[in-house]
């Protein structure tokens, strides 16, 4: 009886801290549960086999036979899935279109563009690829729906009309959609393509081309946009690159927008003008109707012969500078190419075709690279589509999409491994790119960093206004911070001399937490190392020491940390003794020639409080303060053991839990035996069982145990 009461005593204290760990939700108590169940499913998968033969199959002619069942799900089935593939007239696209003084949406009118793409790599070693491609118009400003096909900016036309009081669920969008917040530069996801366009415009102080400069671009000047792009299937969508035509008052095709994105979630918008007479001779010297008759695998499928007008002005050319890294087997040195055709050709009445030629040269005017993406279907009506022709459609062309990043990857392993091509180390993206999206902790991060540096503008007499600009980040993107004693009020920083403090990758964040002194980050971030390896930039050197040192009319440092538990104060001092300076980014060589480096370097170095300890400390909540502590902390420990990537201790710490959850059953099974303990006799308990007891009271709760270590952290 008393082995039988510490059972349950046992699978009480279990069940109960479970609850606890709810109640106040606790560290990762949803995922221990989620890989409790998982590994419970494996281990006891006989017992669910037979549990499942004897009660499902047994009674298999008892739920036959209730055919009204099978049959109302049926309907409901059949219901749903034609209502997928019909046109019935229940879309938003005929009752929420975009307004009808939108001039694009009066003129065109979305398409889909069945195409191949063609790579042909000529230096320095040959290698070519041909695979299927599907590509979408969507005129710019047109907003909505058409036959459950083809829907664009569904979510920000639900945002900015209120539809519904609610935001856009799963089958609010077509099978094909295409939405604003994937484009053009991350965040204002409600402005829609058009808002998105406009606003990027205006941003813009000079062209990207490096040949054509001015010193902005009007909206206005661009009345019609067309985006040529590979939408969302799933809601999953990789665009490698997108076509953005843009056409004058006159309806003629002035500039394009190259939207570039890599593996790695950067990316990169060209703005781009066709070369006029005028400024041919200032062009590389580039062949830019060069193109290669196919690809080694495309033998069979051709393209859809262009329109060519009599003055060639169906033709888009230009070349600009390579600025962007694409890919490993590529520097980031060169130039581009395009030869572009006018899908809309003549003055916006065309309906494709689509046939663009990118052309990649070396720095030694090499021709390495040719990508050729064209028609190979006359281009589809989504509203002329019937039910049969869009079955058809989608059943031959859904899975292209998902297919795109696998054959990427594929490709990628063939030039690595059959061509043994060297591969060029990823650098930090330029001041004119846009880094990848931040991972969970590092938006955490960058919510105290601006924290802080609202903060350090406002106390500290710098005199002029720091315009902030996040990386990765899909919130508010950029905000301007005033000093306390400038006298002009706004939320702006248009026509002011602000000082631009702009980072250019997520991982600035957690660099920046390892970083004591505010003169090595500036060294190592921005000046010491080579343009590939900084992660921010800024357009005056002179506040740097203000802005990321003491400010003279804070409080002292010492007095927050004073008030701290001494649980806490022992948390910080280990905070603090793991901090060192981070190891320089090493991507190519970072030493001159002839300058033998210093090997073997090690920072003995008592590191006190980094600024934005003592921020945090000092001005955030102690829930903030917590967060902040445990982030830094496994920042720091994961260079110790980790090789500085977190993601490394989060897998670690996954597969440690999921031996954790194969023991926490072991034990509640060894718990739920009638004789847990086999030594037991029924007259007397003998320290060693009622050790063996504790030990498997541990097994019960070794996740909750594992969790209570974490916390302390």
């Amino acid at each position: 009886q008393m082995i039988e009461l510490l059972s349950a005593a046992l699978l009480a204290s279990n069940a109960a801290t479970w609850y606890l760990r709810f109640r106040f939700n606790g560290q990762g108590v949803k995922n221990d549960l989620v890989l409790l169940t998982c590994i419970c499913a494996i281990l006891y998968r006989p017992v669910l086999s037979n549990w499942a033969v004897n009660v499902i199959f047994r009674n298999w002619a008892s739920v036959v036979s209730s055919s009204a069942g099978l049959g109302f799900v049926g309907v409901v089935s059949c219901l749903y899935c034609l209502r997928k593939v019909s046109s019935w007239k229940y879309i938003r696209g005929d009752t929420l279109a975009a307004p009808l003084e939108n001039k694009t949406s009066q003129v065109l009118e979305p398409l889909i563009f069945p195409c191949r793409t063609t790579h042909t790599r000529l230096f320095p070693k040959k290698h070519s690829f041909s695979y299927s491609y599907l590509y979408v118009g969507i005129p710019i400003g047109w907003q909505g729906s058409v036959n459950n096909v083809l829907s664009a900016d569904v979510e920000a036309m639900v945002d900015a009309n209120n539809v519904r009081g609610q935001r856009p669920r799963r089958f609010d969008s077509a099978w094909l959609s295409v939405e604003g917040k994937d484009y053009l530069n991350r965040g204002s996801a409600h402005l829609g393509l058009r808002g998105k366009l406009e606003e990027y415009l205006v941003s813009q102080a000079r062209y990207f081309s490096t040949l054509i400069k001015c010193t902005g671009e009007n909206p206005r000047d661009y009345p019609y946009g067309y985006l040529v792009t590979a939408p969302r299937f799933l809601r999953y969508s990789f665009n490698p690159v997108s076509f953005w035509y843009l056409y004058s008052e006159q309806r003629k095709l002035e500039a394009m927008i190259l939207e570039v994105n890599n593996t790695f979630d950067e990316r990169r918008m060209y703005l781009l003008k066709g070369y006029a007479a005028s400024d041919l001779h200032d062009a590389p010297s580039m062949d830019l109707n060069y193109a290669p008759n196919g690809s080694q695998s495309d033998g069979t499928m051709e393209s859809i012969p262009v329109q060519d007008g009599s003055s060639g002005s169906a033709k888009f050319k230009t070349t600009w500078t390579k600025d962007f890294h694409v890919s490993p087997f590529n520097s980031r040195k060169g130039a581009y190419a395009l030869v572009a055709h006018d899908p809309l050709f003549p003055r916006m009445a065309g309906k494709g075709p689509v046939d663009n030629v990118i052309t990649l040269s070396s720095s030694k005017k090499h021709v390495k690279l040719v990508a050729r993406v064209f028609s190979t279907q006359q281009a589809m009506q989504p509203s002329k589509l019937t039910p049969s022709h869009m079955a058809r459609f989608l059943l031959s062309w859904w899975w292209v999409g998902l297919l795109t990043f696998p054959r990427i990857v594929k490709e990628a392993g063939k030039l690595f491994f059959q061509r043994k091509l060297h591969v060029w180390y990823r650098p930090e993206v330029l001041q004119d790119s846009i880094g990848r999206r931040e991972t969970s902790q590092e938006r955490l991060l960058e919510r105290r960093f601006r924290e802080f540096l609202r903060c350090q503008v406002e106390q500290t007499n710098i005199g002029r206004p720091v315009k902030y600009v996040s990386a990765g980040t899909d919130c508010q993107r950029e905000e301007v911070f005033l000093p306390a004693s400038f006298p002009v009020v706004t939320n702006t920083a248009g026509g002011l001399d602000a000082i631009t403090f702009k980072v250019l990758t997520p991982a600035f964040y957690t660099r920046f937490v390892q970083y004591a002194h505010p003169s090595e980050l500036i060294d190592n971030e921005l000046l010491a190392g080579e343009e590939k390896n900084r992660t921010f930039w800024i357009s005056s050197l002179e506040p740097m020491s203000q802005l990321f040192g003491k400010p003279k009319n804070t409080e002292s440092v010492k007095e927050p940390f004073a008030y701290l538990t001494s649980l806490d104060r022992t948390r910080w001092l280990f905070l603090k003794n793991l901090r060192t300076s981070p190891k320089r980014q090493s991507q190519g060589e970072l030493t001159k020639p002839g300058v033998q480096p210093i090997a073997n370097a090690t920072d003995i170095r008592m590191m006190p409080l980094s600024p934005l300890d003592n921020f945090v400390l000092g001005h955030c909540t102690s829930a903030d303060t917590r967060q902040y502590r445990r982030i830094v902390t496994k920042v720091l420990v994961s260079n110790y053991i980790a090789f500085g990537f977190p993601e490394i201790l989060d897998l670690g710490d996954l597969l440690f839990r999921l031996l954790l959850c194969s023991i926490t059953i072991q034990g509640i099974g060894g718990t739920l035996t009638q004789n847990p303990l086999s030594a037991a006799s029924s007259d007397s308990h003998s320290p060693s069982e009622i050790f063996e007891l504790a030990i498997l009271a541990c097994y019960s709760n070794s996740l909750h145990i594992w969790a209570l270590v974490k916390s302390f952290l």
